[in-house]
């Protein structure tokens, strides 16, 4: 998934960031703060046309998204291409938020104000915890060990409706998925 985000996505991320502040600990500066917003409001806009969704922005998650509490994480990037060895991460400032799943996107500036997001991945918050290794304040984790866009919308398809069909999850993926969170 590639969305774009346009100059009003980037003045309301602009405006929300400015409403929030810094947080405590922020090694982002406000920049860092803006691209998060972008980030949510990307993910809202997508997932808002079929899903119940709710923005919560608590300090342990952004969303209520079909009972599951995601925590969305933006990292700015040169490049949406991924490779095998690049990680997702997470502050160590985070590590204790209450969320059931991290969903980990990718920003890409076309201009001071528009550009891309991707999605690169989510992983449930234990699996995190179990999985990552910590290097330069940041909780880090392979983008080969978290799980796709489809894996992401057969979670919530299965909290919401029957299993698609057809998928390319074998069963043991599945199960991994929904129950080692």
């Amino acid at each position: 998934m590639i969305l774009k985000f346009l100059e009003k996505d980037y003045k309301l991320a602009l405006h929300r960031a400015e409403t929030q502040g810094l947080l405590k600990n922020n090694s982002c500066g406000i920049q860092g703060v803006i691209n998060g917003h972008i980030g949510e409001i990307c993910f809202f806009k997508y997932f808002n046309k079929n899903y119940n969704i709710q923005h919560i922005n608590d300090k342990d998650y952004d969303f209520l998204l079909e009972n599951f509490k995601i925590e969305i994480k933006t990292k700015q990037v040169n490049s949406l291409k991924l490779k095998s060895f690049y990680t997702n991460r997470v502050s160590s400032q985070n590590p204790n938020q209450y969320c059931d799943y991290y969903v980990f996107l990718r920003l890409k500036y076309l201009t001071c104000r528009t550009g891309f997001i991707k999605f690169c991945g989510f992983i449930s918050r234990k699996l995190f915890l179990n999985q990552s290794f910590y290097k330069s304040n940041y909780f880090h984790i392979p983008i080969s060990k978290c799980y796709g866009l489809n894996n992401f919308l057969m979670l919530l398809n299965s909290k919401t409706s029957k299993f698609p069909v057809t998928t390319n999850v074998s069963v043991k993926q599945l199960l991994y998925i929904l129950f080692l969170k």
